[in-house]
């Protein structure tokens, strides 16, 4: 137990440790890009004179793109803080609905069509752990907002006769990822993201209010930093 407990002040010493290394992390002002795929899990659908879900929906694969503007703090430490305000827009492809009587499949439905999209604008905080290489890790969390539109090109698809449906939720999200140093201010980049909201509610129809479940997605991205220093 003694032992162990000396691993671990060693440790956190070494985390305090100024860096000796020239720092391979991108320090002051900052924009990025980003894109690659998203993977939204099922979610379920209610009416509010209803208590269970009536529905679930599953989606194809879809993809995410957005940018971000950021300040990277120069420490001396191996640890690095990162602020920055994300915009990320996401669109994935339904392909089937469960209700009680079964699974529709939309894919077998000839010019059938329904896009589920949103769009994130979050603010991050981000630890970037410089171990004096031009390989970096990081690890980060954020809150905001998501504002989902889901369209049917058919009206009958969306529960009661809803041909689209849209709505703003509060937002919040988890990243993991590593930075690789191309330049003194360019570094290139890799991610997964985890994005969840709350619920999601619109009226289509008066007096009856439908609710979505809240986003689930997960991401998995690469992208540039450009520093402007």
């Amino acid at each position: 137990m003694k032992r162990r407990f000396v691993v671990f002040v060693m440790a956190l010493a070494i985390l305090a440790l100024p860096t000796l290394a020239k720092a391979e992390v991108l320090s002051g002002f900052y924009a990025g890009v980003h894109g690659g795929f998203n993977f939204k899990m099922d979610s379920d659908n209610w009416l509010d004179v209803v208590p269970d879900p009536v529905s679930y929906y599953r989606y194809n694969t879809g993809g995410a793109v957005g940018l971000a503007l950021g300040y990277g703090f120069a420490t001396s430490s191996v640890v690095k803080p990162r602020a920055e305000v994300e915009l990320t827009w996401r669109r994935n492809n339904m392909n089937s609905m469960i209700i009680s009587l079964g699974v529709i499949d939309f894919d077998l439905i000839p010019g059938f069509k329904v896009t589920d999209s949103s769009l994130s604008i979050m603010a991050n905080f981000l630890l970037d752990f410089d171990l004096g290489s031009k390989f970096n890790p990081y690890l980060g969390i954020g809150i905001g907002a998501a504002r989902v539109w889901i369209k049917a090109n058919e009206a009958w698809f969306l529960p009661y006769l809803l041909e689209s449906f849209q709505d703003t939720a509060f937002a919040y999200q988890g990243k993991i990822g590593f930075n690789y140093l191309l330049t003194s201010n360019i570094s290139l980049f890799a991610e997964y993201n985890y994005l969840r909201s709350t619920k999601f509610e619109d009226s289509g129809m008066p007096g009856v209010t439908t609710i979505i479940g809240g986003l689930s997605d997960h991401s998995v991205m690469v992208g540039l930093r450009f520093a402007f220093n």
